[in-house]
Formats: structure tokens, sequence, C-alpha cells
């Protein structure tokens, strides 16, 4: 193993790419013995796969499991109601899109006066106020919670605490539904097959931690999500955005998808009409997975482009500024509710013409959800996927050869 990661010039001839040396910094991880077995032959590797997909699957539809959501969920209400009249209260992330293991916590938003589309966005005060407010309320029961505390100086404020009764660690917020909604779309896109559900597990909770991506990358794993979403998108798997914005429902009636919130059109069908619109095309989980560290195995092309799933494809991050201006309906921008163009030009120019790793945010245009991702890491994201790809390409080779 030390020699392959050693042998630089074998593996710039076997793989056809330039290769750049790394710091002992950089903390480049090894593929260990396991991880090799494991990629030695496919139908080990779908067996590792699916095994993690069970223990998902498990937690996810274990009835206890679900009994102490609805326990934590009816808690948070009954104290919010409490103190906010008309309060509601969502659970968002991994807990509903599927991708939860036993040690997920659990995300929640509380909906105060009519603020889900995000009346309190731009209010960084009120959140903390409210946040500190119920920092106190929580200390004030003990026995219902413990371990509080609470982090305003974050993008979105929260507090953290731990749900005595049912065991669940979890992470309140005040600001939108946005989050909600984020939610709901990945929760769609894994829907449409069972091969995306498989994929997408098989990076973020399988290669990537194997590999330590999630530590050494700074991705998240909402953002990991994204990055396999946007590779499907790239060719042709699951349709972008933009198609299922075109097929919603746009009309006045109360089943209508139209939603904005934040300023961001939130609007996207249902999953029962994307099912209608496209069909997954017949490709095997060992080559759609082949695929994926193929498709972000080059960090000097990836330094150049914004991934942008709205229209599931890229865009050079020296021509991303302009969209607002040339062409601002291709992201979905909106004056009516974004501003003046030329105010987002330069706001897209800050958040995305940066080196390293840039992925937009589907809903929220300004975020770029690897922003954290400068280029020493995504050489590191681009140099693992090539490793594993040069094992996956070898499945037959013998362990001590290599």
């Amino acid at each position: 193993m030390n020699n392959l990661l050693n042998n630089e010039k074998m593996l710039e001839k076997k793989r056809e790419y330039t290769s750049s040396i790394l710091t002992e910094d950089d903390r480049l991880s090894e593929v260990n013995k396991t991880e090799v077995m494991q990629f030695v032959n496919n139908k080990s590797l779908i067996k590792s796969i699916n095994t993690q997909l069970a223990a998902i699957n498990q937690e996810i539809y274990n009835h206890d499991i679900i009994d102490r959501l609805d326990l934590l969920l009816n808690s948070i209400r009954i104290c919010a109601c409490h103190h906010f009249k008309g309060s509601r209260t969502y659970a968002f992330g991994s807990r509903i899109t599927g991708l939860a293991n036993k040690h997920s916590d659990v995300d929640l938003y509380i909906e105060i006066a009519n603020s889900f589309c995000g009346e309190l966005s731009n209010d960084p005060y009120a959140q903390n106020d409210l946040i500190r407010y119920v920092e106190k309320l929580f200390r004030s029961q003990k026995y219902e919670y413990s371990q509080i505390r609470s982090i305003t100086t974050a993008r979105v404020p929260i507090i953290k605490f731990f749900h005595v009764p049912t065991g669940f660690y979890c992470d309140l917020s005040f600001r939108s539904g946005l989050s909600i909604y984020n939610t709901r779309l990945v929760k769609l896109y894994l829907s449409l097959d069972e091969r995306v559900y498989w994929v997408v597990c098989a990076v973020v909770k399988c290669w990537a931690l194997d590999n330590y991506i999630k530590e050494q990358c700074m991705f998240n794993s909402y953002a990991l999500a994204w990055l396999v979403l946007f590779y499907l998108m790239a060719i042709k798997v699951v349709p972008p955005l933009l198609l299922l914005r075109e097929h919603a429902d746009h009309s006045n009636s109360f089943r209508s998808d139209v939603i904005f919130i934040e300023g961001w059109n939130c609007t996207f069908c249902t999953v029962e009409k994307a099912k209608q619109i496209w069909r997954v095309p017949a490709i095997s989980r060992w080559n759609l997975l082949f695929g994926f560290l193929k498709f972000y195995s080059d960090s000097n092309k990836l330094n150049r482009i914004v991934l942008c799933p709205v229209i599931g494809t890229s865009i050079l991050k020296d021509n991303m500024y302009k969209v607002p201006m040339m062409n601002p309906d291709i992201l979905g921008f909106d004056p009516q509710n974004n501003g003046l163009p030329i105010d987002w030009c330069i706001k897209l120019k800050n958040s995305f013409r940066v080196e390293g790793l840039a992925l937009q945010d589907p809903l929220d245009l300004l975020n770029n959800l690897t922003k954290r991702t400068k280029p020493d890491k995504l050489q590191i994201f681009s140099y693992s996927c090539n490793l594993s790809l040069e094992v996956m390409k070898n499945k037959r080779r013998k362990l001590n050869a290599i």
C-alpha cells in the first residue's frame, strides 16, 4: 500500500494525470487494507455498502426510533406553543432524508409568528434572542433537557441540547423554513430510484468516512449528498432542479407548489410528478460509484468551475458573476424577490470567484456549500478519488501485488 502511495510516477502513468506532492500537513489518508479488500471485488464492496444501508434502514423504520422522534417533537411543540403562540415545529436533515445512522443528531426548526418564509432570516439579533430565551427554558427543565449550549456566531444561530427522555442530541434553530425545503428536495431525489439512494449512501456513509473525506476536506453530509446528486445530473441520471420547477403546480390553488423562502425560489414538483416526467436510465450501482470517483478526480478542472444543481451543469467561475445581468432566468434569479441584478453580481463574485471547490446550493444561490474546501483540500479530495479509482480498475489484483 505504501508503494502505491509513494510511487508517484507509477500513478501518473497508470491514471494518465499529473499529481502534485502533498505535504505531511495535508494528512492524506491511506487506503487501508480493509478498504482495498472491499474494493478488490465489486460484490464485496456492494455487500459492505448494503450492510451499511441495512443499518440506516433499520434506524429509519425502527418503531422505537419513530416513537422516540414523535416524543421529541411533541416535547418541543408543547414547550414552544406554551411560550410562542401559534408556533410550529419541524424536523429536517438526515433523519428525514433517510441518510441517518444511530449516531445522527436531530435537526429542528421552530416557526415563530408565521416566519417560515424568512421574516427572521435577516435579523440575527432576533434569532439570538430567541435562542437565549429557549436556553433559559430548557435549563429550567433539567429532567427533559441537558447539555445545553447556544451557538450564536454561526451562519444560522442554533441551540444544541440532549433530550433526556429520548436520548437524542438535537440542534434547534429559528431562521426560516429554507432547511425544510432543502431536506424535501434531497428526499425527492433519493426517492426517484433505489440506485440513486444507494450511490448517495455509498459516498456519504461509506467511502467518505473510510477515506476521512469529511474530516480532511471539511465537507458535511449535506454538501457530499449534493456533490453526488450534481454528478448524477451531469450524466443525466436525475433531472436538474429547473426541470422539477417547470413541472410544479403554478396555480393559485391550495395545491400550488410555488413558494419563496428568504427571497429564494423553493418551488419544485412532487415526487410523484417527478417520477412521471423522468426515468432513471439503466446504469449499475457499481458503474455509478465508479463514475462519481472519475467525475471528481481532476482537481484542476474543478478549481475553475462552479457546480450548479439548478441547471445540472457547471459554469466557469469567471462567468458566474455575470449571470444575473446576462441571463437571470438560467439560475432562477427573480428581480421581484432578489433585488437589483447588479447587487447579485457582486454577491456572486464574492461567493464563487474563489480558489477551491465551488458547489452552489440549489435553493440559496449565494451559498457555496464547499467554501471551506480550499485548493489543498480539493487536491486531497481528488487524489482520494484517484486512489479509489485505481483500486476499482484493478479489483482483481492481489493485495500483496499492490
